[in-house]
């Protein structure tokens, strides 16, 4: 016989939990599949020509994790530098096998080829080079005037992870008040991007704050702030909402702890997972 909601989330409440913490894992789920169109593609290369399969291209977000496929090999990949078009994906420069970067150089990108690009952001930095004298930003943005307009710094909260009520939902809020402008500007605009399956209790999608509920699943809240002098910055932040169908990593194996060590530069977590796992369910690296 199943645990009812309610006594899960009262063996869940804080106050009861102990020290092994919830862990959640950033799945890995397709935004969008398409054809690589054009050949060769010669290195250095900044951009792909694309056919998309379907319009959710226009789900694509900067910094999401693109990967190119040759049957069940590995191409090359990387993270999307800027907004994606119907035909073309910008990518971070990719060389011959540039130093420092872990990609296989075995293959060309060639016509064919199928290009994913996943949902998960990973932690890699979009990388600057210089062509004929002058100084670009992700591969082909000449470097401008943001040095004197500088964009806002948006802060709108942490990551968060939670577990569904007896209703199926959860209630969560996001503040990104706390923002602010250089140069003595003021924050004039704020842009929510919430799931569809979200419904807004309070606030707006063009408030500081908003407050929804969401059902179990894996969300991405999006927020972009401008301030008086037209610049802008945009933010993403995960959201897991646990519950017997969509259960935390740390329900769904059995796991150990060998070492948890927290210094002023972060926290080293090691962990030992057992069971059957299924590997398309985690990403290169883990």
């Amino acid at each position: 016989m199943p645990i009812p909601t309610t006594v899960l989330n009262k063996i869940r409440y804080s106050a009861n939990q102990w020290s092994v913490p919830v862990i959640n894992h950033w799945p890995v789920e397709i935004v969008v599949e398409g054809a690589v169109t054009s050949t060769p593609q010669y290195y250095p290369i900044g951009e792909v020509s694309v056919a998309w399969n379907n319009s959710d291209w226009q789900n694509i977000r900067v910094g999401q994790l693109w990967c190119i496929w040759s049957g069940s090999d590995l191409v090359s990949y990387g993270v999307v530098r800027k907004d994606a078009t119907s035909s073309t994906l910008y990518i971070d420069g990719k060389s011959g096998g540039d130093s420092g970067i872990a990609q296989n150089i075995n293959y060309s990108i060639t016509a064919g080829q199928t290009i994913r690009v996943y949902t998960v952001m990973p932690l890699w930095g979009l990388l600057s080079r210089i062509k004929n004298g002058t100084f670009l930003k992700k591969f082909d943005i000449p470097y401008d005037g943001s040095g004197a307009n500088p964009p806002p710094v948006l802060n709108m909260g942490k990551w968060q992870q939670h577990f569904v009520g007896d209703d199926g939902t959860v209630t969560i809020s996001f503040d990104a008040s706390r923002s602010f402008g250089w140069l003595e500007r003021t924050i004039t605009g704020y842009n929510w991007v919430l799931p569809p399956s979200a419904t807004i209790i309070s606030g707006s999608t063009t408030s500081s704050s908003v407050t929804f509920t969401l059902p179990e699943g894996f969300h991405l809240i999006e927020c972009t702030i401008t301030d008086s002098a037209g610049a802008s910055m945009t933010g993403y932040r995960p959201v897991w909402v646990n519950s017997d169908n969509y259960p935390a990593f740390s329900e769904q194996y059995a796991f150990s702890i060998g070492s948890d060590a927290q210094d002023r530069e972060g926290r080293n977590v090691s962990l030992s997972i057992f069971g059957d796992i299924d590997y398309s369910t985690l990403l290169m690296g883990m």
